[in-house]
């Protein structure tokens, strides 16, 4: 599981987790400060790992995810050559 904690003040939060498998990240204007854990996780869909980053966007409704990545390699043929960017 991925925290993401968002605020405008530049101190750290006085933060802390035990026991739990969890990754917590500070976001403010001077960037982003890792409080636990990693700044990432994985998800898998299909088979297919994908790293999310905490600035990224991952659909977390697992059944939708892998509608979407049924559609994205039907529509359009790909081949191992190209890559598909989800940009908005």
């Amino acid at each position: 599981m991925l925290l993401v904690l968002e605020c405008s003040d530049l101190q750290p939060l006085d933060f802390s987790v035990e026991n739990l498998a969890i990754s917590v990240v500070q976001k403010n204007p001077s960037g982003n400060l890792i409080l636990a854990g990693s700044d990432h996780l994985f998800m898998e869909v299909l088979g297919r790992q994908f790293r999310v980053s905490s600035t990224s966007f991952f659909q977390v409704n697992t059944l939708q995810a892998t509608a979407m990545v049924k559609h994205t390699m039907v529509y359009p043929p790909l081949n191992d050559a190209m890559m598909v960017v989800d940009v908005y």
